[in-house]
């Protein structure tokens, strides 16, 4: 499930989470993106790989690796989107239920009981059946 489609997992958030960055980059589909050396592999899985990126406006967060397509012969610190993406994350406490609408790389893409959307680390909530 990619982050926007409709999601009727719910979850039960088990450790608050607070989001880090407060404007960070949004990308459309084929727009350019500004790829730096940072990358990482969050919490140690190797398919969990996120990399360090600014989109056109200026705005920059951690994106998911599968998200960059290089432009050919513009060396690595340039790439567009496979798809849109968001790297807004959801602030939540300890006993909020939320509705899951997708999974990157160890993130839910979550929804609030107020419609609120962001990404929430994994291990931060519980999967609820029914």
């Amino acid at each position: 499930m990619r982050p926007g489609e409709a999601g009727n997992q719910r979850g039960h958030v088990v450790k608050g989470y607070q989001r880090e960055n407060p404007d960070p980059l949004n990308v459309a589909s084929g727009e350019e993106i500004l790829v730096s050396d940072r990358s990482d592999s969050w919490q140690g899985n190797p398919d969990w790989v996120w990399v360090w990126c600014t989109d056109p406006r200026g705005k920059s967060a951690w994106a998911p690796a599968d998200l960059l397509e290089p432009v050919p012969g513009q060396g690595r610190d340039r790439a567009t989107a496979r798809y849109d993406y968001n790297a807004v994350e959801l602030t939540v406490v300890e006993g909020d239920d939320i509705f899951i609408d997708g999974e990157k790389n160890g993130w839910y893409w979550c929804r609030s009981s107020v419609e609120e959307y962001g990404w929430v680390p994994i291990d931060h909530i519980a999967l609820v059946d029914g």
